[in-house]
């Protein structure tokens, strides 16, 4: 301050540049530039009372009188020394302005700050977190060389740095959350859920309506195959449910009608009969007794009364009424329940007691093939068709060799039965009967058809699979060798398909083992494989089937027992059968057919 009035800089001038934070700082320096000892005396000397210590005489001495400021200073010019900011501003309002002017100042980092006395004041420039750490090693250096003592030192340097974390700490808090952006967020992203700038938000909106467009033709694709759905064939096994319930019923009034009709015709015409055989040998009396030309007062009388007998009798007749007393057919809705089955009610791991066994002649084939409403079977000699009420419904006589698979397709819209070397496509009536063009050299084991195309293996050790298409007629399209579907000491014995996939039962000659794979039916490619337990001879055929919930069933017949595998190639349940199951179905909604060498056994589910 002595050196600003020195310099003839106006004293309320320089108050206004003094704010709260330099005021503090002034004072703290002014406070401690004094120590406990001198301030003690300077009390002493004005008169205080103090408590008396082992005063430092030397201190005693600085401390001016009177007579010593008298020498110095002039008392006029000592007065205005005292008096030079009697007219300064103690306190009052800022205008806008000059808080305008204070916050520049405060953000330019101007702080005047006073380093001893002499030296006037100085503006500089603020220093930034990321320079501190920077001036902070010039005093750490200054320090090594002058001085052996750094707590202070210490207490600084951690004070910065807990300051520069709480600075980074806001900073992130309020910057974009990508890694090396360093612009302010501007929303929480929906995706991420993570604060970013305008630029990052825009790029992470533009993903998220990349991504719909791949929605859309999934949701195209949904409605074409909606669009692609039949109601008849949805219901179809529903519609023939009732129609067969329908015809039942009809048939069951017929019958009863045809009973009572010819009941009432029985009584009219026992009567009839009577009078017919009265009148006969009536007939037959008056011509011998014409003939003979003889006759009584007595033949005259009892021919007459027997003929006036009989017009009474035929009167009666002609007058008779029958009484018919009938009841309305009353048919509650509770005779027929429509109830969906979902698919997670259908329990295929255990079968109920056989519902009904349609017994096969000896020398019958075991080989079995369905569709939703029809089981394809042979009886020997016949091949038949059986409904779903388990009756024969059509059968033709089967002239060819021995069978040794058949499945149905449902794209062809044929039965498919293979023998030896022949390939048969038959209609669900059993009229038409076509035979296919194929390479009579191979001999075939089992078939399957997937949506497109029909599936053979064949009779061999190392076997191989050939594809055909179905449509428009059924052509051969590739052959799949060994090692891709098994290897050279392998068999495959049964191919099941369901959608865009098919099962494998594989047997192994030399290690007389059994395995199911699950493979694509585009490239075979094996999706899971599953070993079964246990020692199998390879005289036996091991054939398995679909289920829902895209779930297999597998007959054993050398164990007498069905397993249950899951679609991810898990044993669910073995299944212990009383007979030896050779080949197995599933029928309609809630049917399991198992044939036997006895005959086939229905069993619901």
């Amino acid at each position: 301050m002595l050196q600003v009035v020195n310099d003839g800089t106006s004293i309320i001038d320089y108050a206004k540049s003094i704010d709260i934070l330099k005021a503090l700082h002034m004072l703290k320096r002014a406070w401690f530039l004094f120590s406990p000892a001198t301030i003690e005396n300077c009390f002493r000397k004005a008169g205080f009372p103090v408590i008396d210590k082992i005063s430092n005489v030397n201190e005693m001495q600085m401390v001016l009188d009177v007579s010593e400021f008298c020498e110095a200073i002039q008392e006029e010019d000592f007065e205005a020394f005292v008096d030079c900011d009697k007219e300064a501003e103690c306190f009052g309002n800022l205008t806008d302005d000059e808080i305008s002017d204070s916050v520049k100042l405060y953000r330019q980092g101007i702080a005047g700050l006073e380093e001893e006395a002499g030296i006037s004041y100085e503006s500089i420039p603020g220093v930034s977190h990321k320079d501190a750490p920077m001036h902070l090693s010039m005093v750490r250096k200054y320090l090594e060389e002058n001085f052996t003592e750094y707590n202070s030192y210490y207490d600084i340097e951690e004070m910065i740095e807990k300051n520069a974390l709480i600075n980074r700490t806001q900073r992130m808090s309020h910057s974009c959350a990508v890694l090396q952006c360093e612009r302010k967020f501007r929303a929480l992203c929906d995706c991420c859920k993570q604060n970013l700038c305008l630029q990052h938000l825009t790029e992470h909106n533009m993903i998220l309506v990349s991504q719909l467009n791949p929605l859309t033709n999934e949701i195209k694709a949904l409605g074409e195959r909606l669009e692609s759905l039949k109601l008849h064939d949805i219901v179809r096994n529903g519609h023939q449910k009732l129609k067969q319930w329908q015809q039942d019923c009809h048939e069951k009034i017929d019958h009863l009608f045809e009973k009572k009709y010819q009941e009432l015709d029985r009584l009219v015409t026992e009567k009839l009969d009577q009078q017919r055989e009265s009148i006969r040998r009536l007939h037959s009396k008056l011509s011998k007794l014409v003939h003979e030309q003889e006759a009584t007062r007595n033949d005259i009388d009892m021919l007459s009364t027997a003929i006036r007998q009989i017009e009474i009798d035929l009167k009666k007749i002609e007058q008779t009424s029958f009484q018919i007393n009938t009841r309305s057919l009353v048919i509650d809705d509770s005779y027929i329940q429509v109830r969906k089955i979902d698919e997670h009610e259908r329990d295929h791991s255990t079968l109920a007691s056989v519902y009904r066994t349609l017994a096969s002649p000896s020398g019958s084939y075991v080989e079995i093939a369905s569709n939703d409403q029809f089981l394809l079977v042979h009886q020997k000699p016949n091949l038949c068709i059986v409904d779903l009420d388990m009756n024969i419904k059509q059968q033709i006589l089967w002239e060819h060799k021995q069978i040794w698979d058949m499945c149905w397709s449902s794209v062809a819209d044929r039965f498919i039965v293979i023998d030896e070397a022949d390939i048969f496509l038959i209609d669900e009536r059993l009229i038409y009967v076509e035979t296919v063009d194929t390479d009579k050299r191979r001999k075939w084991m089992s078939c399957a058809c997937s949506q497109t195309s029909l599936f053979l293996s064949t009779d061999e050790w190392g076997s191989k699979i050939m594809q055909f298409r179905l449509l428009p007629s059924i052509t051969f399209t590739k052959e799949w060798k060994p090692p891709l579907v098994c290897t050279e000491n392998e068999r495959i014995d049964g191919i099941a398909c369901r959608g865009d996939m098919c099962a494998l039962l594989i047997m192994n000659g030399k290690e007389k083992s059994l395995r199911i794979e699950l493979r694509t039916c585009a490239s075979f490619k094996r999706i899971w494989l599953r070993l079964i337990d246990g020692m199998f001879d390879s005289n036996f055929i091991l054939r398995c089937c679909s289920l829902k919930a895209d779930e297999w069933l597998v007959a054993d017949c050398e164990n007498r027992c069905l397993l249950h595998i899951t679609k991810d190639g898990k044993l669910k349940m073995t299944i212990k059968y009383h007979d030896i199951p050779y080949r197995i179905k599933l029928f309609g909604p809630d049917m399991i057919v198992v044939s036997t060498q006895k005959g086939i056994n229905f069993h619901k589910i």
